[in-house]
């Protein structure tokens, strides 16, 4: 223990330099690492070792890929099949929605011009139905009588 803080191991200290280098880990865990490096003289060998590793791969030159290379990928993916009913069920359902449409269009287009009777004629007609000597009669008589000023 070093400072009332729990030390790494050399072994856990190796998987976390790495991420010590790419400044990738938190401040607890950096402080941790650097106080095992201040002590271990081993890890701060593989640390160096390291260090040299990345330095020697920044030095490489950069590699264009072939300019077919995604083209030759693609070509070598197996072709995914697709079975029979899901073809035939998408079919299916195109025509009932086309078929659907269609007949909403053609009862749409219906009721734009479809007429319906004026109110007064249908309450007018309501009174036809009523037989001589009953209420529906009376009324209309009663009407009829105001009119022509009775």
């Amino acid at each position: 223990m070093m400072d009332g803080k729990a030390m790494l191991n050399c072994q856990k200290a190796k998987e976390l330099l790495s991420a010590y280098m790419d400044a990738e880990l938190s401040e607890a865990q950096r402080e941790l690492v650097q106080a095992h490096l201040a002590e271990c003289p081993v890890c701060r060998q593989e640390l160096a070792r390291l260090e040299r590793l990345w330095q020697t791969l920044a030095a490489l030159p950069g590699v264009a890929p072939p300019a077919d290379l995604a083209e030759r990928v693609l070509a070598q993916l197996p072709r995914r099949q697709v079975p029979w009913w899901r073809s035939l069920a998408l079919a299916a359902s195109l025509l009932v929605g086309i078929m659907m449409g269609g007949s909403l269009g053609v009862n749409l287009h219906q009721g734009l011009y479809q007429t319906t009777p004026e109110p007064q004629l249908v309450v007018l007609e309501a009174f036809d139905e009523f037989p001589p000597a009953s209420l529906g009669t009376l009324v209309a008589t009663y009407q009829m009588d105001e009119e022509n000023g009775a």
